[in-house]
């Protein structure tokens, strides 16, 4: 009886560049060179003497497997503590169900017997937490035919992963919470860390010759194929339906599908720290044996180190990051605030400098054409521009001689209050021309507003939180009056001068109306530009006065809005009517894992000249064009700049290019060469180049 193993990669629609989820079938058809259509591979089914054929069928399965893990690690980025590098979870054990499907509760507990009880939840959060069972076919989209419920030929592989990067709690408690470049190739711990930002929370995976001599320390995942059933090192492996007292599901532990070999002759010669000490696939120890086949040993078995899993992980976010900036530049090129739609340019960058400050290290800054990528994450905090021009007189009581009266607060009671300049003479509760000279005309570099933005329309804001700029000033002393509210006898406090505060507070709202784009010019910034709607603009002023008599603090509020032909209204060139908040700055829309993995402090960028703001001109290349190994025309480069290499120090003092690339790419910004997206790495280069083309 023949069985079959199919993987199907589905060909990408002609408009999916700007489509969300985009980048999964370019990795898996780029990147993993799969090709197009189907990868059809035959295995023998028979349950019969292991041959030649067999073993290279089982080959070309479990290669299969490897490269859908890898295109599930750099696509699959969806779900509950999706993160490039994440891996599924194991067909669970827990049942005799294997559907293929990734489970929660398929890690097992390699300190009882047989892995069982699994663990789930904080039970998980342990050393000796090992996430071993089927490989979760189904999930990654794969078949294979044959394979029964019980699987009792062995047909579905076994499947090993790292904790670090197939969590049971993944987002609600996961132990390695940040994976990039930086933490992945941190030096694992010797014992297991939950909760750790900056390296591995367990020990990484190994996988030993049948020496006993580690073939690699930094296993991410293990794939292997067992043969029919045998007399294993110290066990006979039984695969029945039959429950045990043992076995009370049946078959389906991994002792009765996975091998043991002895203990190698001279494995104690070999220094400590490069051998297993464990030769038993089933062990539940974290270490795994390769070994040749014998009769004793039949498992296939193939691995994915953690290295080789990273550098795809970092192609996938440097073409997000590029298939975003190019999603940028075909809105703002299509809705140029003018009407005048033009060629599209990229937006600048952020200068080199200190990337583990997300707010602070990412604001883009005029003719930066290399450096860090400024970006949007729906809901969090980043560096926008604001400015305004108020006129005509903003009044906040009647001027007139009549004393008005308002809501205070006299030690923590509700009353109402009146101002008097003396015993007598009641005073004007006004806000005159000088008092909001400082805020007529007013321009905010650097403000922090927390914006989001609809990713599936991605022209459209969701909302950004309005901005308050106040100031404090000791106002002329005076008397206060308080009686409860409304009537009766007014309470009197004496003279409290030096004892009064009042702070006033502009409070601009940047969420009203609907959204364009703005051209700016050679000196500024493309930028988005808000329209409000009818209540835009300044939103409100208020006074806070506070007194502290002897008789108790006295606080009083007012909030009005503003009055006369009070306005917030851009100070560049813009529509000759209404109120506006203008020059939020106009960055591309990035996952929040972008954020939350600090992936940010990894991407590099840089634009040719001609692409820069402002790109009215028709473009045509010349030598600012980029090059990058053979290919040219190339508008801009993106770069993963992996992990610091020896000597690059980031995260301290004024880092340089050249503390975040190697070879000819921390130049490149300058002389437009960069080197080919297909150099490998080494010991010495790191970077992971993806293009742009024109």
């Amino acid at each position: 009886m023949a069985r079959t193993w199919q993987m199907v990669v589905v060909r990408p629609s002609a408009n999916l560049r700007t489509q969300s989820g985009v980048v999964l079938l370019l990795i898996v058809l780029g990147i993993l060179g799969l090709g197009a259509g189907m990868l059809l591979l035959a295995i023998n089914t028979a349950n019969s003497e292991r041959s030649q054929r067999k073993f290279v069928s089982g080959s070309q399965a479990l290669a299969a497997g490897k490269q859908a893990l890898i295109g599930y690690a750099i696509g699959s980025l969806t779900g509950t503590g999706a993160r490039p590098g994440w891996l599924p979870l194991p067909d669970t054990l827990a049942n005799t169900n294997y559907n293929g499907q990734s489970d929660a509760t398929s890690c097992l507990n390699g300190a009882a017997t047989n892995g069982m009880p699994a663990l789930s939840g904080v039970d998980a959060q342990v050393a000796t937490l090992r996430c071993l069972g089927r490989l979760p076919w189904n999930t990654l989209g794969l078949s294979i035919d044959g394979a029964s419920e019980q699987d009792l030929l062995g047909l579905v592989p076994w499947y090993a992963v790292s904790p670090n990067l197939a969590d049971p709690n993944a987002g609600t408690g996961q132990c390695m919470t940040v994976l990039n470049p930086t933490t992945a190739m941190a030096t694992a711990p010797g014992t297991f860390v939950c909760g750790t930002t900056s390296t591995p929370a367990w020990p990484w995976l190994k996988v030993c010759d049948n020496t006993g001599r580690i073939l690699s320390d930094r296993v991410a995942a293990v794939l292997i194929l067992p043969g029919e059933a045998i007399n294993t090192t110290g066990r006979t492996q039984l695969r029945t339906n039959a429950a045990t007292i043992a076995n009370p599901n049946g078959y389906g532990f991994p002792a009765d599908f996975l091998d043991a070999v002895p203990t190698p002759a001279g494995w104690s010669s070999i220094p400590v720290a490069q051998r297993c000490t464990t030769f038993d696939n089933a062990a539940l120890s974290g270490e795994f044996i390769a070994a040749d086949a014998s009769v004793v040993f039949n498992d296939q078995l193939i691995y994915i180190t953690v290295d080789e899993l990273m550098v795809e992980a970092e192609k996938r976010v440097a073409i997000e990051v590029r298939e975003a900036m190019f999603t940028l530049r075909q809105i703002t090129g299509m809705l140029d605030y003018s009407g005048l739609a033009f060629v599209g340019s990229l937006p600048w960058l952020a200068p080199i400098g200190n990337p583990s400050d997300p707010v602070n290290a990412f604001v883009a800054t005029t003719n930066a054409r290399a450096g860090l990528i400024p970006f949007h994450v729906g809901g969090a905090q980043f560096l926008t521009e604001l400015s305004w021009s108020i006129t005509g007189a903003d009044t906040l009581s009647p001027a007139s001689s009549a004393s008005p009266t308002f809501t205070c607060t006299v030690s923590g009671v509700v009353r109402q209050c009146r101002i008097r300049q003396d015993a007598a003479t009641p005073i004007t509760r006004t806000v005159t021309p000088s008092d909001m000279a400082a805020y007529k005309t007013y321009s905010l570099t650097a403000p922090s507003v927390t914006c989001s933005w609809n990713t599936t329309l991605p022209d459209q804001k969701l909302d950004c939180t309005s901005y308050t700029v106040f100031t404090q000033a000791n106002p002329t002393s005076y008397f206060v009056e308080h009686r409860p509210c409304c009537a009766g006898g007014w309470t009197s406090f004496g003279d409290v001068s030096g004892t009064t505060t009042r702070t006033v507070t502009l409070t601009v709202g940047v969420t009203d109306g609907a959204t364009r784009f703005a051209n700016g010019s050679s000196s500024t910034h493309l930028r988005r530009r808000i329209f409000p709607s009818a209540t835009g603009g300044v939103v409100e002023i208020s006074i806070a006065d506070r007194w502290n008599p002897s008789g108790g603090t006295i606080v009083a509020t007012a909030t009005l809005p503003p009055t006369g032909t009070g306005s917030a209204q851009n100070t560049a060139a813009g529509p000759p009517s209404g109120d506006y908040v203008s020059d939020i700055r106009r960055y591309p829309v990035l996952p929040a894992w972008y954020l939350s993995q600090n992936w940010y402090q990894h991407i590099y960028g840089a634009i040719s000249a001609d692409v820069a703001p402002p790109a009215l001109a028709t473009v045509s290349c010349t030598a600012n064009c980029f090059t990058s190994g053979g290919r040219n025309n190339i508008d801009a480069v993106f770069i993963s700049t992996g992990a610091a290499l020896a000597g690059q120090i980031r995260y301290s003092g004024t880092p340089a290019a050249a503390d975040f690339l190697e070879s000819a790419n921390a130049t490149g910004g300058t002389t437009g060469i960069f080197s080919p997206p297909t150099q490998l790495r080494t010991s010495i280069y790191s970077d992971s180049v993806v293009t742009l083309p024109r």
